[in-house]
């Protein structure tokens, strides 16, 4: 199978995203060719990479010098209003051609009805698709995104000394670092021992980074690469994700949680997919701008502080949340057997239950259940 993507703004592979840190987008298209190819799948992966060379049993491939696409499985991943129009000069035979879907705008120079698929990576970008998009409901396959298992302790050893007073956040500053930053004032106003850790930057997004102005109570780590962030996020317990942004799903939210931190994020986008509020996280209603809001999350935060017991039941049940990227990976190839190859004797069978959006069946995968009618996912809790 072949992953391929144009997107030009930095020059990455398996060893960029290990050791510098990247964006979703990229980190899903590299972390799913590695776990498939760990499946014992061949995977070819056109990307901007440094060179052409074989990586952790993936083939990485310079985009810019593909003569043609010839395949069983033919993955488009887009990021945002990414120009797809190199494909139409490239020839190109696949059984299924299918569009990795990462954000809500649609890709440009590419007409949407070329794909035969749509790999979507949250239930709120499916409803965009069918409303937005005008894509086919029986088009549209959901697969939340997965975590390397391997970079974070085991989940039995979760509970690692973690410092309460610590607070994070991960990301582009755009998202919503001011609002974290006001929440800290807050608290630090009632007691000095609050800190925030803040991992990102402009850089993300292919931009230069900003100067930032040096505040009491904040360290600024930058850009890390995702394994040395896996092991720093351990030792926080408070992340903090409250934004007006529409997110399409959440790696942040999925990884601080692996890491036993309690997430306290915005009841935005598909924000509420991840976080069951009061059981894995806290999903806060209302602008992040409003001190009303604000003060909400103080409260809160100080409140579990006080609450051991309270917090921990909430980290125990948070580091079990994510999937590992090895099952986004069997639901994938489950998915594409069931409906691609006409595979109905291995392990995907028809859940009992139905689907309670169109009462249709639901395809048990090893992510959870998939309506076979609408698309909608429901992941086993």
């Amino acid at each position: 199978m072949i992953i391929f993507s144009p997107d030009e703004h930095l020059s990455y592979n398996l060893d960029t995203i290990n050791l510098f840190g990247v964006g979703g987008g990229i980190t899903a298209r590299v972390r799913i060719a590695h776990a498939l190819a760990q499946l014992g799948h061949s995977v070819s992966l056109y990307i901007n990479c440094p060179m052409d060379e074989e990586l952790g049993g993936v083939e990485y491939k310079r985009f810019q010098t593909v003569k043609n696409l010839r395949t069983d499985f033919l993955f488009i991943s887009s990021s945002g209003k990414l120009d797809l129009s190199i494909l139409n000069n490239i020839p190109r035979d696949a059984k299924q051609t299918i569009l990795m879907v990462h954000g809500i705008e649609p890709p440009r120079g590419m007409d949407l009805a070329c794909f035969d698929t749509f790999f979507v990576l949250s239930n709120f970008v499916r409803d965009i698709l069918v409303r937005d998009w005008h894509i086919s409901e029986k088009k549209i396959f959901v697969s939340h995104r997965g975590i390397m298992n391997s970079f974070f302790s085991p989940v039995e050893n979760w509970d690692l000394p973690k410092n309460p007073f610590d607070l994070v956040y991960v990301g582009h500053p755009e998202k919503g670092l001011a609002y974290t930053i006001e929440v800290l004032k807050q608290l630090r106003l009632k007691d000095q021992r609050f800190h925030l850790h803040v991992y990102g930057s402009e850089q993300l997004w292919g931009n230069e980074s900003q100067s930032v102005s040096v505040t009491d109570g904040i360290t600024y780590h930058g850009i890390i690469g995702q394994k040395e962030l896996a092991k720093r996020l351990e030792f926080h317990t408070f992340s903090i994700n409250l934004q007006t942004r529409q997110e399409p799903f959440g790696m942040v939210l999925i990884e601080a949680m692996r890491a036993g931190c309690v997430v306290i994020a915005s009841n935005i986008g598909a924000y509420p997919e991840i976080v069951q509020d009061t059981l894995n996280g806290y999903l806060i209603d209302g602008e992040p701008a409003n001190p009303e809001v604000i003060y909400q999350v103080v409260e809160l935060i100080e409140n579990l502080v006080k609450d051991t017991a309270r917090r921990k039941a909430v980290q125990l049940t948070a580091v079990k949340t994510p999937l590992d990227w090895r099952v986004v990976a069997e639901s994938w190839m489950g998915y594409l057997s069931w409906t691609l190859l006409g595979d109905r004797e291995g392990n995907q069978t028809v859940a009992v239950e139905h689907c309670t959006g169109c009462s249709a069946d639901l395809l048990k995968l090893p992510d959870g259940h998939h309506c076979v009618e609408c698309g909608q996912y429901f992941k086993i809790q």
